[in-house]
């Protein structure tokens, strides 16, 4: 619906289809849509085989076995709670009782008679066969306590299997068709006082096998952790990153096994002199595992007005002349080979903070990414010049803005795009030229505010 010159939704499902768009000195539909997958021409064979990975079977769900949380933590990392008796703290992790592997478990447990669920929402799913599993325990005498799967995010549940009651652990197991590249896993109670289950190792994993996760050769990347980042949550992994970049953007894949890498301060596409430097590849093992995640006591992303990027791509200088913004911003039309693909940025409840700030050109992708935070925007593409380049299968959580476009250059193609909990705009387009499929704003706020009037949206 458009009110007053601006697109406003509550929740809305638009599928749009990818159509030619001219800008920059590329120009024309095949110049923009190869920014995004295709064009490897200008790559030498070595370049090209680095673009190369093998997929492995993987988890597709996040916090699997319940280890990133403290003891008696309700509301578990990475879930969502639902109640019907307004009995939040039904659910949390715990040690309590043992559990199936590592330190915690889930468990659903109240003092009171409670009806609770604990889920996840996955989306941007192939569609096809998949295998949903758990390890699981239960007290019995519950009016319902199960595992189910359902594709309506707000329906009754497709599948299910009820809890066994003899207080041994047992995995069970669904076969759950995907239609709608979107499914709902978690676990169901209904029950009395005292009455408990518990919940371990979950997994969601590809009937075929087929994954997102991303394995490479040791010698096309450079692994962070042989530059001295940890990835355990803890540590400050900031120079251990700025090193694997510095000494390898241009040359060899920035790669971030699983884990969570705290920084401090912006990442950036630079070389070991300060130079602004393009082709800074940074991929993850993949999206869900791979957290890199803005440290509370980070310094200097407070002020919304003035909003500082956690990781963020620059331009080349080999042919033009520097753009005004450049000493800060590495800001330029040479911004070739940038990709960002298959992890997690998270800027917590730092409100000058954007996730990603990307600048590409002709070769360059954001690809199975997410975004969560309370900053100002989930991913920035408002360079003064930008594109052309592609977006594929991003998720933006939280934020002012999900989704900042400026640049009317060069052109942006976004493809399955998932925005949610924005406070001002999922998008906000200032100039830009976009071509959108399959984009889905679940707010209460527009989900695309163009300004000014020469700002395009091309379904």
């Amino acid at each position: 619906m458009k009110m007053n010159g601006m697109w406003r939704c509550l929740a809305i499902s638009i599928t749009m289809y990818l159509a030619g768009c001219g800008g920059g000195e590329s120009g024309g539909t095949a110049g923009l849509q190869a920014g995004g997958d295709v064009s490897l021409s200008d790559r030498t064979p070595g370049q090209i085989a680095a673009f190369q990975s093998t997929a492995v079977s993987r988890n597709l769900v996040a916090n699997p076995g319940f280890e990133l949380d403290g003891e008696y933590e309700p509301n578990p990392s990475g879930w969502k709670t639902w109640s019907g008796t307004s009995n939040n703290d039904a659910d949390y992790t715990e040690a309590f009782g043992g559990s199936y592997s590592g330190n915690r478990h889930g468990t659903h447990w109240s003092r009171t008679p409670y009806e609770i669920y604990t889920f996840q929402e996955i989306t941007n799913l192939a569609n096809g066969k998949y295998t949903l599993s758990a390890w699981v325990k239960g007290s019995g005498a519950q009016e319902y306590a199960q595992l189910e799967a359902k594709r309506d995010f707000g329906g009754s549940a497709d599948e299910s299997r009820r809890i066994p009651t003899d207080g041994q652990w047992h995995r069970l197991s669904l076969d759950v068709d995907v239609t709608s590249g979107q499914l709902a896993i978690g676990f169901y109670s209904k029950a009395n006082a005292g009455e408990w289950i518990y919940f371990d190792d979950v997994s969601l994993t590809p009937a075929d096998g087929a994954s997102a996760e991303r394995l490479y050769p040791a010698s096309l990347i450079a692994n962070v952790r042989d530059y001295g980042a940890k990835g355990d949550g803890s540590s400050d992994d900031t120079a251990a990153i700025e090193q694997a970049i510095c000494q390898n953007i241009g040359s060899k894949i920035i790669y971030l096994p699983e884990g969570i890498y705290n920084v401090n301060r912006r990442l950036e596409g630079k070389s070991c002199d300060g130079e602004w430097q393009p082709y800074l590849r940074i991929v993850g093992q993949n999206r869900d595992g791979t957290l890199i995640r803005l440290a509370p006591e980070a310094v200097g992303f407070a002020n919304s007005g003035n909003p500082r990027s956690v990781v963020h791509t620059a331009s080349g200088l080999f042919v033009e002349q520097p753009k005004p913004d450049r000493p800060a911003e590495g800001t330029g039309n040479e911004a070739f080979g940038n990709y960002v693909e298959n992890l997690t940025i998270d800027t917590g409840g730092h409100k000058g903070a954007i996730a990603l700030d990307f600048a590409g050109s002709n070769v360059a992708a954001v690809r199975d990414v997410t975004l969560r935070g309370q900053g100002a925007v989930g991913l920035s593409l408002a360079r003064t010049v930008n594109g052309p380049l592609l977006v594929k299968n991003l998720r933006v959580e939280g934020f002012d803005i999900g989704v900042d476009t400026a640049a009317f250059e060069g052109g942006v193609t976004l493809e399955h795009i998932s925005l949610t909990g924005q406070g001002t705009a999922a998008i906000r387009n200032r100039g830009g030229v976009l071509t959108v499929r399959d984009l889905k704003s679940t707010n209460t706020v527009p989900a695309v505010i163009n300004e000014p009037e020469v700002s395009f949206l091309v379904p």
